[in-house]
């Protein structure tokens, strides 16, 4: 649901399940309590993911590219 699959890719970092679909949120939540090494793998690579793209510094860079290009286009 919104920018979630941003984060989460299917497989590789979480499990992606159809809004409101609460059969698939259950069978997805049994499957991570029954494969322990698959649940712990989606998180390694989640966590790593959220590290090297969503620092703090990444997002004051992009808040400052942002209002930079929104003031070039009003002076424009």
């Amino acid at each position: 649901v919104g920018s979630v699959p941003e984060v989460v890719r299917d497989g590789e970092t979480g499990i992606l399940i159809p809004p409101a679909h609460s059969p698939a949120l259950a069978a997805a939540v049994r499957r991570l309590l029954n494969h322990r090494s698959l649940a712990r793998g989606l998180a390694e690579k989640a966590k790593r993911l959220v590290e090297s793209r969503y620092t703090d510094v990444r997002m004051v860079d992009g808040y400052v590219e942002l209002f930079e290009r929104l003031a070039r286009k009003n002076l424009k």
